[in-house]
């Protein structure tokens, strides 16, 4: 029976061996599968920065290439010492069109500012011919009150009773 109890005790230990080694197995196979995934998510992310990386390579070649296609520089067709002198060129260029843009911009300015004044001054000169032309329109009018205030004042105090009757005639043969 020492024999049978020693069995059955090495049995149960090789049961709990086996069983400690099938759960080590499940958890490497489930850390195994996390650090895959990890692993999967991060080549995503990393192609998906290495695409946006070609990308704007490729449009930083383009926009090189353009530059150097304004500027007259070609790396296979130029020393440098030559691309240099083009580049120095193509900056003073610029700077004379800047210049130039600069002058035609205070020409421009100054001229609106002269037109400005010079529509001031017409207007003023408007301004005036039409007072001048109010007032000559309203010359005979002033007068032809005067006279009429005169000529009012001469009829509208009468000395006599004969002399209102008289002037009530004279208006109803003028028809006022």
């Amino acid at each position: 029976m020492d024999m049978h109890a020693e069995l059955m005790r090495q049995r149960q230990h090789l049961e709990e061996t086996v069983q400690s080694l099938r759960n080590q197995v499940y958890k490497n196979s489930l850390q195994k599968q996390k650090n895959a995934s990890r692993i999967m998510q991060e080549n995503k992310e990393l192609l998906t920065e290495l695409n946006m990386l070609r990308k704007k390579l490729k449009e930083t070649q383009e926009h090189c290439a353009e530059m150097e296609a304004i500027i007259g520089v070609n790396k296979r067709c130029m020393s440098p010492e030559k691309a240099r002198a083009c580049l120095e060129k193509a900056i003073r260029n610029n700077e004379a069109i800047e210049y130039e843009y600069q002058q035609k911009l205070n020409e421009n300015e100054t001229t609106i500012r002269l037109l400005n004044e010079e529509i001031q001054r017409l207007i003023r000169v408007i301004n005036k011919k039409n007072e001048n032309a109010q007032e000559k329109l309203l010359m005979p009018t002033r007068e032809l009150h005067r006279t009429n205030w005169a000529n009012n004042r001469q009829t509208c105090l009468p000395s006599s009773p004969e002399h209102i009757r008289e002037a009530g005639r004279y208006e109803k043969h003028k028809g006022l």
